[in-house]
């Protein structure tokens, strides 16, 4: 198996034990840092449509030969992405997984699938000769669903290899009071570890200085609303006690025009879903792998 480590890196040490809210941002693996290194040069697509960027990755799948290079990671690891949004690598049976691009225990797939057959026997190759795939990537959807957002043809290979387990990096997601489903970022894990009575460690306090304080006056603006949605104290000051009109004035300085941008930008980052509280992330809201997250992770994505 190809797995390369990186020597001194401070995740090195995370353990597989460890809550997200026990964690300091810098012992969290980058999620960029999971992506399996291929030796293919990176030409980049012609653009970002929707075309150009399935062409570019049709083309990598065809011109990689040799298995790309698989960051070692321990099951059970942290890792953050560029939205704060925390990743678990977890053991999955693949039975248990949804694959919206086709399903992997079909004899054969139609049309519109994001399986091929010519890439699942390379990828079954790769596999009898002794080369693990590297993990599939997935999002937490309502009532603990797994669906798979990137690596459809890998559990197909798997299930021809007679494999019934994968690794996977899943997006946790958190529900909040009105029962709308959103990511569960790093800053939001310390808070609910806050609000639940946990020891959450100093050194972790220190990467939101916000929240350290929010906590340290527990009697002049009361406790938390149990209807009061948390991620509306992951912007800097905003007081506990909002609404009330005996609230401290050191709480908050903010003005008017001020907290509607606030609660705008906190909108469009962490509210997801409809009535029925489905997740919708915009990490999902494009089905094809080829163009999932960011243009690093079509360098380093060819093997899907």
């Amino acid at each position: 198996m190809n797995t390369s480590q990186c020597k001194g890196c401070p995740w090195q040490q995370q353990r597989a034990v460890d809550e997200p809210w026990q964690l300091r941002r810098a012992d969290l693996i980058p999620y960029a840092a999971t992506f399996p290194m291929s030796s293919l040069p990176d030409e980049g697509p012609h653009s970002y449509s929707k075309a150009d960027l399935h062409e570019y990755a049709m083309r990598r799948r065809r011109l990689e030969t040799v298995p790309p290079v698989v960051p070692a990671t321990a099951r059970g690891a942290w890792s953050i992405d560029s939205f704060d949004g925390l990743w678990q690598l977890r053991s999955y049976p693949i039975r248990d997984l949804v694959f919206p691009g086709g399903d992997p225990f079909a004899r054969e797939w139609g049309w519109f699938s994001e399986i091929y057959p010519w890439l699942v026997e390379k990828y079954l190759a790769w596999l009898r000769a002794g080369h693990e795939p590297p993990p599939l990537s997935a999002l937490e959807m309502e009532r603990g669903r797994i669906q798979v957002t990137n690596g459809h043809n890998r559990p197909a290979s798997l299930v021809r290899a007679g494999r019934e387990e994968t690794l996977v990096w899943v997006s946790l997601s958190y529900t909040k009071p009105g029962g709308f489903c959103t990511d569960l970022t790093h800053p939001l894990a310390v808070e609910l570890a806050l609000r639940e009575g946990k020891s959450v460690p100093q050194a972790v306090l220190a990467d939101y200085p916000h929240l350290a304080e929010q906590w340290a006056f527990p009697t002049a603006c009361g406790s938390l609303r149990p209807g009061l949605s948390a991620s509306l104290f992951l912007s800097s000051t905003i007081p506990l006690c909002m609404g009330r009109r005996n609230a401290p004035r050191h709480v908050s300085t903010r003005s008017p025009r001020q907290w509607s941008i606030t609660l705008y930008s906190l909108w469009r980052r962490g509210t997801r879903g409809g009535s029925g509280g489905s997740r919708v992330s915009r990490r999902s809201s494009c089905m094809m792998p080829s163009c999932c997250m960011c243009r690093s992770s079509l360098v380093k994505r060819s093997y899907l």
